[in-house]
């Protein structure tokens, strides 16, 4: 696959998570935004922290790949 169509693909993908993004009325927040991360579960290969963004805690999943 060469490395024009994977681009385009990775668009694609992009443009369809920011349309199901507004469809749906959730808002994208940039991870820098949060603070106060706090560890409140693992299991497997994802670690589940609660964190604090607009004065409203939210959770935040971070996955393990390797």
């Amino acid at each position: 696959m060469s490395s024009n169509s994977l681009n385009e693909i990775l668009s694609d993908h992009l443009r369809r998570i920011k349309t199901c993004l507004e469809e749906n009325n959730i808002e994208e927040l940039d991870y820098s935004q949060f603070s106060d991360h706090k560890i409140v579960g693992r299991g497997g290969s994802v670690i589940v922290y609660s964190a604090i963004a607009q004065e409203k805690i939210y959770a935040l999943k971070s996955l393990n790949i390797n």
